[in-house]
């Protein structure tokens, strides 16, 4: 059986370590991103393993489209500085909700929802809190995965200080539905 994983912000700081991983574990792996032309620079070595596709986090349609037949999806989005209609609110609570939403409508089994290092929701600093709010624990609509007997996890992680760049530490990660 053919596992597709979608990781969202698949071209970004922390989603192109996931995509690597992802791909060395043997998956099928999508990444989406608002730029996915970046990703032919970034896996020119793995390019014919690897489906590279537009997907933009805040349109419903869009995010149908990328998770459709997908095993699990990894929410690899964030971003430090608000710009327009980018705020930390509509990024890290509101599209992580769309994108739980549509992951449990298109029976994806696995979420993996990755915060930020000190996330907490009742920070002063907005982007500290928001990361807090979009957590799958403090987010209503990512709890309701488990009604389907899926799985949720919120992992914040931090490069990992070792010769290799590439490695990560969770700082801590939770399983937010554990079920039977």
């Amino acid at each position: 059986m053919t596992r597709i994983v979608v990781v969202f912000g698949g071209t970004g700081f922390l989603g192109r370590r996931i995509v690597r991983h992802l791909l060395d574990q043997g998956f099928v792996v999508r990444a989406a991103s608002r730029h996915p032309e970046r990703g032919k620079t970034i896996f020119r070595e793995k390019l014919s393993e690897l489906d590279l596709i537009q997907a933009d986090i805040t349109s419903d349609a869009s995010i149908r489209e990328a998770v459709k037949g997908a095993f699990g999806v990894v929410n690899a989005i964030s971003f430090y500085v608000e710009r327009g209609k980018q705020t930390f609110y509509s990024v890290h609570i509101e599209a992580a909700a769309r994108l739980a939403r549509h992951s449990r409508e298109s029976a994806v089994a696995r979420l993996v929802h990755v915060s930020g290092i000190g996330a907490d929701a009742s920070s002063s600093s907005p982007y500290i809190r928001s990361r807090g709010e979009g957590e799958p624990g403090c987010n209503p609509l990512m709890w309701k995965m488990s009604e389907r007997r899926s799985r949720a996890y919120s992992m914040p992680c931090k490069p990992r200080k070792s010769m290799n760049s590439q490695d990560l530490a969770p700082t801590r990660t939770k399983s937010c539905c554990k079920l039977s």
